[in-house]
């Protein structure tokens, strides 16, 4: 029987984890269901004999998506084993003709329940990998093909995170950087790390960091849902403290070697003392003692400072596209939410996350 349930699709994942990020873990479509009441859908491509790929979305208020309030997809293909079935050259077509494979499978309309699809692999037609996308099915990943994605957004990563020799990569940081990670200790800043039992001390400073910068922020509920029920990998808390306050927080997150830290914040204050060097520090040894192989220090917008202050970490900076070309927030409705918002009291703003975490993403 072909896998269904998520410890037997991980399973399935792990025999060829090549290309897996967290966005990839079983687990996170039920997750957000129970957080929203989405339905999600989870499609099984096989060879007859092997699970070749899984795809996963849920409908939102706003239609299909993969994955809503994460940056990456739940996308997942065997590359050699759908090429060969599919009869094409390369990952990034096969994983077209399965994406749009997934999407023509989905129900037109919201469905009462979770559903699961398979199918076997059969040859792709003459020129299907150049098909246009299913437009109807929304999704943010790596790799889109040109002319139905935007990009305006990048992923900074480091990876390995330990040496074939065994030397891990914070050992080999950049000078400047490793220069700001010990300013940070001889600051007095440091580290505790935990789980659900760390949520509201980490969601005071998140909310109150983003609502400086001028976005709603996620409801703590959900950060509730995650920790309790992730599975298959890290899910840790981290709180950087001075004097007994705590000046900047992050939540690690892996999945199939890939780390990264989907949600950091941190105060004016603790910038000034270096708290972010000494967080994504701490996250990079915690996912190196994990045996990860990839740390990403999150999502960026192109061009931004904040891109620009990742960079100096020595990483790769790559595309983060969002399918179908037009599908995310109006950059100028974002530009005027960010001024507006702040000069609200925050109370105010907190009445609104969980309805608008209901319709963007």
């Amino acid at each position: 029987m072909l896998p269904h349930t998520p410890a037997q699709l991980h399973d399935a994942q792990m025999a060829y984890p090549c290309g897996i990020t967290f966005g990839n873990n079983p687990v996170l479509p039920q997750l957000l269901g129970e957080f929203r009441g989405w339905p999600a859908a989870v499609m099984v491509f096989s060879t007859g004999e092997e699970t070749a790929g899984v795809f996963a979305a849920l409908y939102t208020a706003r239609g299909w998506m993969s994955l809503p309030h994460f940056s990456y997809n739940a996308f997942w293909i065997n590359t050699p084993l759908v090429t060969k079935a599919l009869g094409v050259e390369t990952g990034d077509e096969a994983m077209q003709v399965l994406r749009r494979r997934f999407c023509n499978s989905l129900p037109q309309g919201r469905p009462d329940k979770d559903i699961f699809l398979y199918q076997e692999l059969f040859p792709a037609a003459s020129g299907e990998a150049e098909v246009p996308e299913c437009l109807r099915l929304q999704s943010r990943g790596l790799y889109a093909p040109p002319g139905v994605a935007d990009f305006g957004k990048t992923i900074t990563r480091i990876s390995p995170l330990i040496s074939e020799d065994g030397v891990r990569a914070t050992k080999t940081l950049p000078s400047a950087v490793r220069r700001k990670i010990y300013r940070a200790g001889r600051n007095g800043l440091s580290i505790r790390t935990g789980g659900e039992e760390l949520l509201e001390d980490f969601y005071r400073v998140y909310r109150r960091n983003i609502h400086r910068l001028g976005s709603f922020g996620l409801p703590l509920r959900f950060f509730r849902i995650l920790a309790k029920g992730y599975d298959f990998g890290l899910f840790r808390v981290l709180l950087a403290e001075y004097e007994g306050r705590c000046l900047g927080a992050a939540v690690l997150m892996s999945y199939g070697g890939y780390a990264e830290n989907p949600w950091f914040a941190s105060s004016e204050e603790g910038n000034a003392l270096y708290v972010t060097y000494l967080l994504h520090h701490a996250m990079m040894e915690i996912a190196a003692e994990a045996g990860c192989h990839t740390y990403s220090l999150g999502r960026s917008t192109a061009g931004g400072s904040v891109e620009q202050y990742k960079k100096q970490w020595g990483g790769e900076t790559i595309p983060l596209y969002t399918v179908p070309a037009g599908s995310g927030i109006r950059p100028g409705t974002q530009i005027l939410i960010s001024r507006v918002l702040p000069l609200l009291p925050q109370k105010v703003a907190e009445l609104f996350d969980e309805t608008i975490s209901n319709y963007y993403y």
